[in-house]
């Protein structure tokens, strides 16, 4: 009995003993209704060390993590996690369980480097965090309490072995040849199992994207308002420094049509329509002509819009168009072109349009020409003849003069 007044403080010195092992130990303050009373810790192999991998390889599980429930009264629920550099991918045995008071676990972990990570040091951190304290964690009312989520954490060094490439990608505008910026993305082409895929590796915003990556296959993009203006696949190998410069179109026709307007047989014109987006700045005194050909020779050109100035926006166009002389039978061509003071752009797309050929009257009409005017040849000839000849009894024959002379 006299033993019992000193159990309380004890009790309440090895909580606040626990409570600064947990500060020390554990991460940032999060909001809880509740503070923590137990403590976690534990152990490892690499603590403050540098584990040195090729790219492109695997460390088997040799390292581990070792976790202790320092409560001595109640279990605790334990989940494993890590932060590092994509790329970089820790394995362990097992990412949650539970520890029985005073009770220890060892987490065995591997590590794997991805072929597309660049040589160089990688910190990682690798922590066992108390999960059912994490679980329990609620937004305070006003006035509510910032306490700490007990953690056991592990800090060490990835060195990533071998040799890297250096890339530079920038764009242009190919009509122009001046600088444009936007949104530049790199990916790493891997094949595997027949099928090609390309893993995002780097991305930047602005006039240019610079990093060093590993030597392989790459593809080089660039967007513009959320559009894919131009692509380029680079080969890097070691020590690799290179500049890619990728050309850019700042016209883009998203869409041309050149369609009947009428039913049947019977249209009168067909209607020229479409749209263009102007990716980069406005554009003076611009146009829009339309080359129209037939079967393969261009027989017409005309123009279906003007700006002033060419907005940097998507622009829609539209307008009827019929052949001055009609339409004949034949292959019609469409072909868009924007023209500026400094360069055209031309639409990939060329509508066609087939006229088919129709009953030839003309031929008709010809023949039927021809045989009139054979037929009044005939008849003029006729009475040519029938006007030459004698009166009946005028003359007579010579041999019958002859006979009257005998």
């Amino acid at each position: 009995m006299n033993r019992q007044p000193c159990a309380r403080p004890r009790r309440r010195i090895r909580s606040l003993l626990v409570l600064a092992f947990v500060v020390v130990a554990g991460g940032g303050p999060v909001s809880a209704q509740t503070s923590p009373d137990q403590g976690i810790g534990g152990g490892g192999d690499l603590y403050n060390q540098t584990v040195v991998i090729p790219a492109g390889s695997f460390l088997s599980p040799v390292h581990e993590l070792v976790v202790h429930n320092s409560n001595t009264d109640r279990s605790i629920d334990v989940d494993i996690r890590y932060e590092t550099a994509p790329g970089i991918t820790l394995t362990p045995d097992i990412t949650s369980f539970t520890l029985d008071p005073g009770m220890s676990r060892s987490v065995p972990f591997g590590i794997e480097v991805a072929p597309s990570v660049v040589p160089g040091d990688y910190p990682v951190v690798m922590t066992a965090v108390r999960a059912d304290i994490e679980r329990s964690v609620t937004q305070p009312e006003e006035g509510g309490k910032v306490v700490f989520v007990p953690t056991h954490q592990m800090d060490f060094t990835v060195q990533v072995a071998g040799t890297s490439a250096s890339l530079v990608v920038q764009a242009q505008d190919e009509e122009v040849g001046t600088r444009v910026g936007g949104e530049f993305r790199l990916g790493r082409v891997n094949a595997g199992g027949g099928d090609e895929q390309v893993t995002e590796v780097a991305t930047a915003t602005g006039d240019e994207l610079r990093t060093k990556v590993a030597p392989g296959t790459y593809e080089a993009a660039f967007y513009l308002q959320g559009a894919e203006l131009a692509k380029e696949r680079i080969e890097l190998m070691p020590d690799d420094d290179k500049t890619v410069m990728l050309d850019v179109s700042a016209i883009a026709f998203t869409t041309v049509s050149a369609l009947p307007e009428g039913d049947g047989k019977d249209f009168e014109s067909v209607k020229l329509a479409g749209a263009l987006r102007n990716h980069l700045a406005p554009i003076e005194q611009a146009k829009l002509d339309v080359e129209v050909y037939r079967d393969d020779k261009r027989i017409d050109t005309v123009t279906i819009e003007e700006w002033p100035e060419l907005p940097t926006d998507l622009v829609n166009f539209s307008d009827q168009y019929r052949p001055v002389r009609g339409w004949e039978s034949g292959r019609y061509e469409f072909r868009f072109v924007l023209v500026t003071p400094g360069y055209s752009v031309a639409a990939v797309d060329e509508p066609t349009l087939d006229i088919p050929s129709g009953f030839p009257w003309i031929v008709v009409w010809i023949g039927l020409a021809v045989i009139a005017l054979i037929g009044l040849v005939v008849r003029y000839v006729n009475r040519r003849r029938d006007g030459q000849r004698p009166a009946s009894g005028s003359h007579e024959r010579p041999s019958s003069r002859m006979s009257k002379a005998a």
